[in-house]
């Protein structure tokens, strides 16, 4: 029989979630968590009767924004692809279309490489390498939650508690309670990532539960490090939102192509730290749209597939990173790991804890960030972190379309340092200094066979000074057939 977790912890009004509004507003909503997440047994009055998500009364939150099961199930087949279907011809400022009209209308060529990425991800996905890749993540895991009580999750029911949605005005036909945990899809640098599905409806999802190594709570200490945390899920809750728009969270992956929290809660009869083998593992899990591993997977085992899939690769990041672009969203850890496939060789951008609204900084002891990031903002950074701007995101662009038609992995080379970030800072300083333009990358361009037109647009994202940068809008205008290969 497998194992099933009781419920406990009520959850308490905790930290306010600021974000920029659509009007640039900054609009304050109030985020929950469990008695148990406050730094180590910090004592809380706790008010008179308990109250739910949104400060309603234990329950009211269900009578208010859900239907019956018969209903959510009839939604989880139907309602989506209704509602999708109502922003096909929504058009955004730039002239772009949603992701589904992408798909809809990709040509033979960007057709086969998006099927050679579902070939290769249900082949590698399956297989006894990748199970055991993840077998130590798994482990760790399990001990910390149950004090190796349990050793896997194939097999286990989760009680999710205090379930609510990442917008809590979208109508919610049925919160997800009871999950069925089916497989470990991924160990990620920041987490754990499972296949599970709502015993209620059979839909599926990917749940992700947060880790972080005990490394990083030994530069603050451990108080501090947990009320960081504590502000880090908020932010990246904020920058959620903010990416979705005008949109539902349940179609922000399938028009804009982001993986967002669908839903957050937590596990019932499980602490909100837990603590095993020098990590620290948050009972803040979130579900998001089913997918898979991420491209670093495929970018390292597979080189061959990345080839033939290329055109379409590059193609659909655009369109992502464009829509990013335009939600007033920088994203730190644009890279590899921060893409992930779908079952059908689709893959969407998420990790947006590691993103914040353009100006805004993002915590870089607590995120995981990339190593090549724009010269200007990582020079920029201070003590309280790094802060994204307009065309950091096409600068991060430019690295992966660089690597994926060059097979390279650094632009400009390398610079010596202490540490990684350290080099890159030093790296980012000989760019700046000595006025370095992307036309030095003319000739390994050309030696690698770029296609001409992605090697143009190549060179105009990576240029060191963000002042000689292409921005967005003039993307669309000077490369409209990059983003009109889906037409042909």
């Amino acid at each position: 029989m497998a194992p099933r977790v009781d419920p406990v912890d009520m959850v308490y009004p905790e930290d306010s979630v600021d974000f920029v509004g659509a009007e640039g507003e900054t609009v304050t909503r109030t985020s929950y968590t469990t008695s148990s997440f406050l730094p180590f047994a910090k004592e809380v009055k706790r008010p008179p009767k308990p109250t739910g998500t949104d400060d309603l009364p234990a329950g009211e939150f269900d009578k208010l924004h859900t239907h019956s099961v018969v209903k959510a199930k009839h939604y989880a087949s139907s309602a989506s692809l209704l509602s999708s279907r109502m922003y096909e011809t929504h058009y955004d400022g730039w002239g772009l279309p949603p992701l589904e009209v992408f798909e809809s209308t990709l040509n033979s060529h960007l057709q086969e490489g998006k099927s050679a990425l579902a070939a290769w991800a249900a082949e590698f996905y399956a297989s006894d390498v990748f199970a055991q890749s993840v077998e130590t993540s798994q482990h760790v895991v399990c001990e910390a939650l149950w004090d190796k009580a349990v050793k896997t999750f194939p097999g286990m029911n989760l009680v999710l508690r205090n379930a609510r949605p990442l917008k809590l005005e979208d109508e919610v036909w049925h919160l997800p309670h009871v999950l069925q945990v089916t497989t470990v899809a991924a160990a990620l640098k920041w987490g754990l990532l499972l296949h599970v599905k709502d015993a209620d409806t059979n839909r599926e999802f990917s749940l992700q539960i947060p880790m972080l190594r005990e490394d990083i709570s030994k530069i603050c200490g451990v108080d501090e490090f947990l009320g960081k945390a504590r502000e880090a899920f908020n932010r990246e809750r904020s920058a959620e939102i903010q990416a979705c728009g005008s949109l539902p969270a349940e179609l922000t992956g399938s028009l804009k192509g982001f993986a967002v929290s669908l839903y957050t809660g937590e596990i019932a009869g499980v602490s909100g730290v837990c603590f095993a083998k020098g990590m620290y593992v948050f009972n803040r899990p979130k579900l998001l749209d089913k997918v898979q591993g991420n491209l670093r997977d495929l970018k390292v085992r597979a080189p061959s597939v990345v080839r033939k899939a290329r055109d379409y690769i590059a193609a659909r990041l655009l369109h992502i990173v464009l829509k990013l672009e335009q939600a007033g969203i920088g994203h730190l850890a644009l890279d590899w790991d921060s893409l992930f496939l779908r079952q059908d060789g689709a893959f969407l951008l998420g990790n947006f804890g590691s993103s914040a609204p353009f100006g805004r900084p993002v915590t870089s002891e607590l995120s995981n960030l990339s190593d090549q990031l724009e010269p200007g903002i990582l020079l920029a950074g201070d003590d309280i972190g790094i802060s994204p701007t307009h065309g950091t995101n096409l600068w991060s662009l430019g690295v992966l379309l660089f690597q994926l038609y060059t097979g390279k992995d650094n632009p400009y080379g390398i610079a010596e340092g202490t540490s990684r970030r350290n080099a890159a800072v030093h790296l980012a300083e000989g760019l700046l200094s000595r006025d370095v333009r992307s036309h030095v990358l003319v000739h390994e361009l050309a030696a690698a066979g770029v296609p001409s037109r992605w090697a143009q647009l190549i060179l105009r994202l990576l240029e060191p000074r963000s002042a000689n940068r292409i921005n967005g809008f003039e993307v669309t205008k000077e490369f409209p057939d990059l983003l009109n290969l889906i037409y042909q």
